[in-house]
């Protein structure tokens, strides 16, 4: 999100700053599928779920940035899916953070079916 920021900051150097933050991106996508990786073969079933949705919007953030829509719509949506199924798992003080996680997908979810149909 910092390196976000920055791209709009500033006008002149944006190739070169393209280039990190999508060098950032892949690096987080491979971290996220590391750590999905790991809590699948350590941790319970929640919790691999959740690094498993987690890795769906890390990746789904990267294919954002690259314009590649209808792949982010995809795991925009399985993320979802699994956030919603521990939401209602967990108590009612955990499920809220849950519940927030989902609006943020949902916001991201309406950026790509808007794109969709722009360019369709």
């Amino acid at each position: 999100m910092n390196v976000k920021k920055q791209m709009t900051d500033i006008g002149k150097d944006i190739k070169i700053l393209k280039y990190n933050i999508k060098r950032k991106f892949k690096k987080s996508v491979v971290l996220a599928r590391n750590l999905f990786d790991v809590c699948k073969v350590t941790c319970d079933t929640q919790t691999s779920l959740e690094a498993e949705a987690y890795l769906y919007s890390v990746e789904a953030n990267y294919f954002i940035f690259n314009r590649k829509f209808e792949q982010a719509l995809d795991l925009l949506k399985k993320s979802w899916k699994i956030y919603e199924n521990v939401a209602r798992v967990k108590d009612t003080i955990e499920s809220i953070s849950y519940k927030e996680k989902i609006n943020q997908l949902k916001t991201n979810i309406r950026l790509c079916q808007y794109n969709l149909n722009v360019w369709y």
